[in-house]
């Protein structure tokens, strides 16, 4: 019961479009770097996640450590970080529809387009993405973090277009595909949740005395942060996978039964 429950709210229509807007005001907020300069967008944006933080820790800031790296990054790597959030973040956009039953039924060349540039892009965006983690604030185990981010990602990519491609297997394509939108999901959205909702309560939890413990302990979480964006979806996929063929073949089973008791009723 509790299981079949859970499966029927992550199919829902309203937690899809709950799962699209999110996408959409994430993708518009990633865009607007292509539109805007580094700074203005991270003023406006930047300074509404600072205000999250502690009133010991602006004591000493008046900018988050993080944000002071990162605008220093994008104006110096602006190519290949413009690379990575436009690209990045129009395979986040496209793949969502990918997984409609309805679309890839009726429209199936277009499926397959999108499929093409998802994986395109994907490669394209997620590569970008991980020569710019490299240089990482947070030092080298979060720098793994993010090589571990668009590793499992683009891997996960790839699988999904060898198992479509050279061996016609849909089920496993799914599967591959489902792992691939998960991870990057999670590594777009989750993560910064976690950096603007969580990393406070850390922080504030723990109460540090100096503003080294302070900035210790955020890079300790946002070392952590890295690694669960990630780590965690491809659980949970696997997860939600499992307990899907689960109910299908119980059900399966159940209605193959039923038709046997008619027939011997008959």
């Amino acid at each position: 019961m509790v299981v079949n429950t859970i499966l029927k709210i992550l199919n829902s229509k309203l937690l899809f479009l709950l799962f699209l807007s999110v996408t959409l005001v994430m993708v518009g907020g990633a865009w607007l770097y292509i539109f805007l300069d580094v700074d203005t967008v991270i003023d406006v944006i930047g300074s509404k996640i600072y205000i999250l933080y502690s009133r010991e820790y602006n004591e000493y800031f008046e900018e988050l450590p993080l944000l002071v790296f990162d605008r220093e990054l994008f104006k110096r790597k602006n190519v290949l970080f413009l690379t990575h959030v436009s690209v990045s973040s129009f395979a986040l956009l496209i793949g969502i529809f990918q997984f409609i039953k309805t679309l890839r039924k009726k429209y199936q060349l277009i499926h397959q387009i999108c499929g093409y540039i998802y994986l395109f892009s994907c490669l394209i965006g997620i590569s970008s993405g991980i020569f710019l983690g490299m240089d990482e604030y947070a030092g080298m185990l979060a720098a793994l973090g993010f090589l571990g981010m668009g590793g499992s990602t683009i891997i996960c990519t790839v699988q999904a277009f060898i198992c479509i491609f050279f061996y016609k297997n849909y089920k496993e394509h799914y599967k591959w595909t489902l792992r691939s939108y998960y991870i990057m999901w999670s590594s777009v959205i989750v993560f910064r949740f976690i950096i603007a909702l969580v990393i406070p309560k850390v922080i504030e939890y723990y109460d540090p005395d100096t503003i080294q413990e302070a900035e210790s302990l955020f890079r300790d979480a946002y070392s952590c942060a890295i690694f669960l964006s990630w780590s965690v979806p491809i659980i949970l996929a696997d997860l939600y996978m499992s307990y899907t063929n689960l109910t299908t073949n119980t059900n399966n089973i159940s209605n193959s039964n039923n038709s046997k008791n008619r027939k011997k009723t008959k």
